[in-house]
């Protein structure tokens, strides 16, 4: 009979995975007494519009200063661009751990409504301007109707983003740099270290040499996207992607011109 021996990498994987779901366990209890219900009129929307700045490179085809009047998300690491851009965005949005923990001093610094993982709220010395929530285990990624339920990431940020502006009673959203498209990628959700420039960001100092970052699962983001949009369908919501050459046929494609 052969004997199946677990190796000393699949078993720490094993161990760090279950670490990891006892601490969302715990993470899950804490948000259950302590969650503060975020209440959609504290936002002051300018309109029913607003507009989600993702971080792809194409986004190094659009004037992005000529979108400061309207309501904007901005993800991730997009606070290097705001000095460039000549506005902050209303909303900044981040849940992934490795951006989190590698830039969480450029994050709580960033002068916008915040919205951030909570399950890394211990490494923020500075807590009381950002909106954490509360990302539910992934069993399956779903589409939520108030801000307190569990949060799927769906994959991606621009999941979370999409999600929290249909949150605050946004119609019609506007993406703009969500390429949906990634160079030299590996197996979903594995972690990688930069070794040259990024190409995959429209700024090519986005994840610098040395930095941690995981490799896109699109599949699943997709079949989020798609729970999105049947969503904005059955809401009146206009979800329309005006990325320019974008590969995610999820959505309708239009242009910032027409649309705005």
């Amino acid at each position: 009979m052969q004997r199946f021996e677990l190796s000393d990498i699949s078993f720490k994987r094993v161990v760090k995975a279950i670490y990891r779901r006892v601490l969302n366990f715990r993470n899950l209890f804490s948000w259950l007494f302590f969650n503060k219900q975020i209440s959609p009129s504290s936002f002051n929307k300018s309109s029913d519009t607003c507009i989600i700045i993702c971080n792809g490179p194409s986004l190094k085809n659009v004037d992005v200063r000529t979108l400061q009047k309207y309501d904007c998300f901005s993800m991730n690491r997009a606070y290097l661009s705001f000095d460039d851009w000549g506005f902050i965005p209303k909303y900044h949005v981040c849940i992934n751990g490795q951006v989190i923990q590698q830039f969480s001093k450029d994050l709580e610094n960033i002068s916008a409504h915040k919205f951030y993982n909570r399950f890394y709220r211990n490494v923020f010395s500075k807590k009381t301007n950002i909106n954490f929530l509360y990302l539910g285990l992934k069993l399956t990624d779903k589409v939520i109707n108030k801000f307190s339920s569990a949060f799927s990431s769906g994959g991606t940020v621009t999941f979370v983003s999409i999600q929290l502006a249909m949150l605050l009673g946004y119609k019609k959203i506007l993406i703009v740099g969500m390429d949906h498209n990634f160079t030299n990628v590996g197996k979903a959700n594995e972690l990688a270290v930069m070794k040259s420039d990024d190409e995959n960001h429209y700024r090519n100092d986005y994840f610098p040499k040395g930095i941690s970052w995981e490799y896109p699962d699109l599949k699943r983001s997709e079949l989020g996207y798609k729970k999105l949009n049947d969503f904005a369908s059955d809401n009146k919501i206009k979800i329309i992607d005006c990325t320019i050459n974008g590969k995610c046929n999820i959505f309708n494609k239009s242009s910032l011109d027409n649309e705005l």
